[in-house]
């Protein structure tokens, strides 16, 4: 079960949500699908951006600490927003645009830690060959919706659509 989720459910994600992404940032799409090579490092923006992950798994405090002037107790329950903590302004300038070349980028999209997602390089690579190939086959990829068309699906932890109806520009045939 953990190898479906863990290994399926989060690369679908990572690459429908890169690709709505890009879609609404057609000039980013455009760049990329002109210079294949500088996917690795959107990649980690798409991320970062908008991760297929929303929150980790649960966690509890292994001892009392102070955050944000608020005492958390040793043994009480955690919930980290990934998201969150991917849009931190604090973390990141410009924390809510997408940017491509962004580094260093010190995301959190895989976890951080003991808790490291230990399928990172293999998504990060699913990730890239996804999109590179979209981008290659597909030219102009765009969602084809309007936004409040778009719906998520009710899968705890994952920012997950439910679809993403979409449409690409037919070579012309010489």
């Amino acid at each position: 079960m953990l190898l479906i989720t863990a290994g399926h459910e989060t690369t679908v994600n990572l690459i429908a949500n890169a690709v709505l992404a890009l879609s609404r940032h057609p000039h980013v799409r455009d760049v990329l699908a002109a210079d294949p090579a500088a996917m690795p490092t959107a990649v980690e923006e798409l991320l970062r951006f908008d991760g297929p992950v929303e929150r980790a798994l649960n966690r509890w405090a292994a001892e009392d600490v102070v955050w944000g002037g608020e005492t958390i107790r040793r043994g009480e329950p955690l919930i980290l927003i990934l998201g969150s903590a991917n849009r931190d302004p604090e973390r990141f300038e410009a924390a809510d645009a997408l940017d491509p070349v962004r580094t260093p980028n010190p995301h959190v999209a895989f976890g951080k830690g003991a808790h490291y997602c230990m399928g990172a390089p293999l998504a990060r690579l699913e990730g890239e060959i996804a999109l590179n190939a979209l981008l290659a086959r597909l030219p102009g990829l765009r969602v084809v919706v309007d936004e409040e068309a778009l719906r998520y699906r009710f899968l705890p932890g994952f920012r997950a659509l439910e679809a993403l109806p979409v449409a690409w520009e037919l070579p012309i045939q010489g």
